[in-house]
Order: C-alpha cells, then structure tokens, then sequence
C-alpha cells in the first residue's frame, strides 16, 4: 500500500505505472517525438556544419538553409527540394531515394521520388505516434502495416487523413469513417484490443 506521508512505494506499482504512461500514452508520445526531433536537430547541425567546411556547404548546410534552420517547417516544398535532411512540422526527416520506399517511426525516412501526398501521410503516422504512445503504435499501426501494407487499411488511410494527405480522397467516406474509429479506438484501453482482432482478420 502506498504512503503518501513518507514518499514511499512498498507495492513497486508506480515505476510501472510510469513505464505504461510512457509506452501506452499521449505523454510517452509526445516525449518520445520530442526526444526524437531534439537529438536529431543536434546532429543534423553537425553535419550541415562539417559539411560547410568540408563540402562548401552544398549538402546538409543547404538543405538546413533552406528550411531557416526550422524544425517547425511546415512548406512540403522546402523538403521536396533538399537532398539530404530537412524538417516537416516539428519531424525530421531524412532523405532514402531509391531504398525502396518510406516510412516513419519518430523521424521520417523518405522518398521523395513518391511525392508529397507520402510526406503527408508519413508525418500522419507521427501524429498517430504521438497519441498513441511508442508502444502502442507499434502494436496498433507497426506490426498492421507490416501484415497487410494497404492504402485502404484503416492504419494506413487513418495515417493519411491525419497527415492532410490527398492519397485519403482516393477512398469512400464509409472506408474513411472505418479509418478514424480504428484510430479513435487505438486510444482506449481494453478497448483497442479490438483492433488486433480487426487486423489480424482484415
């Protein structure tokens, strides 16, 4: 039983109420996001920096540039255009043309070559993160994606929506309405079990 008077946890149960907080919540969301975009604003000025030295600044130092040195760059132009590093609304973002493909986990991994509708829908799936906590991203939207990659599944087109991304217009309102309550109910315990069910059936 816990004694508030002398600051003590005799049961162990508040560590891991913290650790819950942190994988299965808004607040481990937003932290996790937070720590993501933090250190990788650190390293992206180092690089752009040695590449000011050692490369006339026409890499890293450029892409950083165009952006204003803004983590909270929100012109989808300005990614399209670096070549290397940049932000999109509070997400870096790093450049993998021709590796196949893009995706998102804290930071978004992208391919250009696929346009501005997969930013959009990539930083949507940051948005989904954030809500839901690193751990139940993981379980409601990372481990789907992996057993059924569609646009049209309810992980993915939910991603687009959230993300502003026009690839969601492609897709009916009842198909879009099934996308949001999968979201919705991502953010319920107990509930969102639900959705494991949901997916390992789709």
């Amino acid at each position: 039983m816990n004694n508030p008077i002398n600051y003590v946890d005799p049961s162990g149960h508040f560590p891991w109420l913290i650790l819950a907080a942190v994988l299965f919540s808004p607040i481990g969301g937003f932290i996790t996001q937070t720590v993501v975009s933090a250190i990788s604003y650190v390293g992206m000025s180092l690089w752009a920096l040695g590449d000011l030295v050692f490369n006339d600044g026409k890499g890293a130092w450029a892409d950083m540039c165009r952006i204003k040195w803004n983590p909270f760059n929100a012109d989808e132009s300005k990614v399209m255009d670096s070549n290397n590093i940049s932000f999109y609304k509070g997400v870096p973002v790093f450049h993998i043309s021709g590796m196949g493909g893009s995706m998102s986990l804290g930071a978004i991994f992208f391919d250009k070559d696929q346009g501005i509708d997969v930013l959009n829908h990539e930083r949507g799936h940051n948005t989904q993160l954030m809500f839901m906590g690193p751990a139940n991203f993981l379980i409601q939207i990372g481990i789907p994606s992996i057993w059924k990659n569609g646009r049209e599944t309810p992980w993915e087109l939910s991603a687009s929506i959230l993300g502003g991304s026009t690839l969601a217009n492609d897709y009916s309102e009842k198909q879009k309405q099934q996308a949001r309550n999968y979201f919705i109910r991502s953010l319920l315990p107990i509930i969102n079990i639900y959705n494991i069910f949901q997916y390992l059936f789709y």
